[in-house]
């Protein structure tokens, strides 16, 4: 399974065990909810597609 994040003009493909890993991490070191990234994601118009 794979993660594809849409910055900007860019489209990176990268492993999903490493996306919740880097995900887990930012969670428990910023301590927010995920409701709060998607909403920051959209502001940013990243875009974050599960396959």
């Amino acid at each position: 399974m794979f993660v594809v994040r849409k910055q900007q003009n860019k489209i990176v493909v990268i492993n999903l065990g490493e996306f919740i890993i880097n995900s887990f991490l930012l969670f428990d070191v910023l301590n927010i909810q995920k409701n709060y990234i998607r909403d920051y994601n959209k502001k940013n118009k990243r875009a974050i597609y599960f396959y």
